[in-house]
C-alpha cells in the first residue's frame, strides 16, 4: 500500500490519507473553520485506520447534509485554504467539488491498483447507481 507508483500523493496509502483530508477539510470549512495542516499518512498508519477515518467522515458528512438548509447551499462560504489564501464560493460548488476531487483521485487509485494487478471494483458512478437499485 505505500509503495511509489508516481501518481500523486506517490502511494495507495498517500492517496487514500490525501481523500480523506479533503472530506475532513472542507467539512471543517463548511462548519465556520479553516485548519491549516494537511493530513499525514502517518496519521492513518493502517488500512484499518484509513476505512475507520472514511467511515466517521461519511457519518459527519451525513450529519452536515441532514441538517443543511437549503438556502445555505446558494451563499457564498468565506474560508482560507491551507496557505492563508481568503476565499468565497458558494457552498453548492463546493460541494459539487469535493464530488469531483474524489472522482479524479478514483480514478488515480483504480490506475495504481492496475498497475499492481488488484482486482477493484468499477468506480464509474452508473455502476454505483445501479447496485443501489438492486439493494432497494
Amino acid at each position: 500500500m505505500g509503495q511509489p507508483h508516481g501518481h500523486s500523493w506517490e502511494s495507495v496509502h498517500g492517496l487514500l490519507v490525501h481523500m480523506l483530508f479533503a472530506e475532513q477539510i472542507w467539512l471543517a470549512r463548511w462548519q465556520g473553520s479553516s485548519p491549516t495542516q494537511h493530513l499525514r499518512p502517518e496519521d492513518y498508519p493502517t488500512l484499518a485506520d484509513v476505512r475507520r477515518g472514511f467511515a466517521d467522515s461519511e457519518q459527519a458528512l451525513r450529519a452536515f447534509f441532514a441538517h443543511c438548509a437549503e438556502d445555505r447551499l446558494h451563499r457564498p462560504l468565506h474560508y482560507t485554504n491551507t496557505r492563508g489564501q481568503a476565499f468565497a464560493v458558494n457552498l453548492d460548488a463546493l460541494i459539487l467539488h469535493l464530488a469531483n476531487h474524489g472522482t479524479h483521485h478514483r480514478g488515480e487509485l483504480a490506475a495504481m491498483l492496475a498497475l499492481m494487478q488488484i482486482p477493484h471494483p468499477e468506480d464509474d458512478l452508473l455502476f454505483y447507481l445501479l447496485e443501489q437499485q438492486k439493494l432497494t
